[in-house]
Order: C-alpha cells, then structure tokens, then sequence
C-alpha cells in the first residue's frame, strides 16, 4: 500500500492516505461519466425486457389467428399463471 503525502505537512499517521489500486473495470465505475456508466449497466436488461416483450406479441399474434375465444382463454391462463407465481414466490416474480 501507497501513502500520498499532504503538500502542507510531513507525513503523519493522521494525515496520511492510503492509495489503493483499482483493477480497470472498477476504476470506469468510479472514474467514467455517470450517464454512459449507466447506460452501460442497463443495457443487457433493456435487451432481455425486449426480447419478453416480443415474445408475448408473437405469442399473442398466433393465438389470435385461432379466434377470439382461444386468445380470452389464453389471456386468463396467462393471468392466473402470473397470480400463482407470485404467491408462491412470495412476489419475486
């Protein structure tokens, strides 16, 4: 470990800081602007609610081509699964 010395007294145990050595991917979170930090970190979240979301339009759209009744019924299937799954999970869902 480094110790900076402060420029208006001599090194003391009290004035004295530690330097610590940062790996690179450490150092862009604490040193890179905020907002590209940021986007950087949300991106693969944005990409998964994305792909969720497409998938339950393309769900939709083909359960639609079957009628309106099959599309009700898929709709209060899909509710229900989500109701149970959040009661079992306690919400984490």
């Amino acid at each position: 470990m480094r110790w900076e010395r402060n420029e208006l007294s001599a090194v003391t145990a009290a004035t004295a800081v530690p330097v610590i050595a940062h790996d690179p991917r450490t150092r862009m979170l604490l040193e890179a602007p905020i907002v590209w930090t940021l986007l950087k970190l949300a991106l693969p979240n944005v990409l998964v609610m994305l792909a969720q979301a497409s998938i339950g339009l393309i769900e939709t759209y083909f359960v639609g081509k079957l009628g309106v009744e099959a599309l009700v019924g898929d709709q209060l299937a899909r509710r229900q699964r989500k109701t149970h799954a959040a009661v079992v999970h306690r919400g984490a869902v």
